[in-house]
């Protein structure tokens, strides 16, 4: 019997960009995306944070902040509006937006990344795109994103064929790996969580 079949899970397919949900940014909340995100990169910079974007180069990682920060905006929009985005020099102290935190990636093809940091029972967007307009391209909860890569690797600690969930190259910080095309659909988001 075809494996697929054996599931007997009707309509049910890999995320994909038709599922994404767009959001453009106004001329007011780009701004504000640009003030937040550099500010958070000066406030980093003073606080001597050790840089973890993924080339180190000072123009990259200032865009890097800022598209993060415009992203954050857009769930908050997404969600209607009203949801407290996490201000500066509140690293990791509360969720990024309401209830959820936000990722943000220039390359929809890396999928979600978890590193050692994040808040594992705290559901997590992913998302894509170029000023305005920006893509909420799925979610996923870290702690069961590492629950069930684990569970693929049935538990062995020794290095296996199978990498899936972890990428070659992967900086000390970084947990696993989620392909985009494994991310819940935001259809199935609670909104409620972004207000």
């Amino acid at each position: 019997m075809n494996k697929i079949q054996r599931l007997n899970i009707k309509g049910i397919r890999l995320t994909s960009e038709l599922d994404w949900v767009k959001v453009v940014l106004s001329a007011q909340e780009i701004e504000f995306g640009i003030e937040q995100g550099t500010l958070q990169e000066q406030e980093s910079a003073r606080l001597k944070l050790k840089d973890r974007s993924f080339s180190g180069d000072t123009e990259d990682s200032l865009s890097r902040s800022i598209a993060a920060k415009q992203f954050e905006i857009a769930c908050q929009k997404w969600g209607g509006g009203t949801a407290r985005v996490v201000g500066i020099n509140e690293f990791h102290d509360h969720p990024d937006v309401g209830q959820v935190n936000c990722r943000y990636t220039f390359n929809p093809g890396y999928g979600l990344i978890i590193t050692n940091r994040d808040q594992g029972k705290v559901p997590m967007i992913l998302g894509t795109g170029k000023c305005p307009d920006f893509y909420l391209m799925g979610w996923f909860i870290p702690d069961y994103m590492k629950q069930f890569i684990y569970k693929i690797h049935q538990g062995r600690t020794e290095d296996c064929d199978n990498d899936f969930g972890f990428l070659q190259n992967m900086q000390a910080h970084e947990v696993c790996q989620l392909n985009s095309q494994m991310l819940m659909p935001m259809i199935t988001f609670n909104k409620d969580l972004l207000k």
